[in-house]
């Protein structure tokens, strides 16, 4: 009984933040624009080296949060830290995004290596497919 409690409000409170963060994606989406060049200020300002450092330090809080998440909300769906995981995976994506506005190269080869990459892993799940089929 205590335990239906806590996930029915743990579930309308996962619900309110899925609100939340639409209302939120969807003013990112308006001023998206601005977004970018914000990120492009800012690391002008601070450079590379310290956005670098800055970047190590988000994916270490990001892998922190990922693994938080998989040890405890698969019991729980507590929306704390899922909010938690997805602030640090926008840490980190804020500042690969810097990175590639920095530099168009590095935006160009990162775009070039991701489509490989994708690529060659559904190459990789066609495989996996065909051993299970025979």
């Amino acid at each position: 009984m205590m335990i239906e409690r806590v996930c029915q409000t743990e579930i309308r409170e996962l619900k309110e933040e899925n609100k939340r963060l639409k209302l939120e994606n969807e003013q990112l989406k308006k001023g998206k624009g601005d977004v970018k060049k914000q990120q492009k200020q800012i690391f002008n300002h601070y450079g590379l080296d310290l956005q670098l450092d800055q970047l190590v330090e988000e994916c270490s809080e990001v892998i922190q949060a990922a693994c938080k998440y998989k040890r405890r909300c698969r019991d729980l769906n507590n929306p704390r830290i899922l909010g938690s995981l997805i602030e640090e995976i926008a840490d980190v994506k804020n500042l690969i995004e810097q990175l590639e506005l920095s530099d168009v190269y590095i935006a160009r080869r990162v775009e070039e290596l991701k489509e490989s990459k994708v690529k060659r892993q559904i190459k990789r799940i066609e495989k996996e497919k065909e051993i299970v089929i025979q």
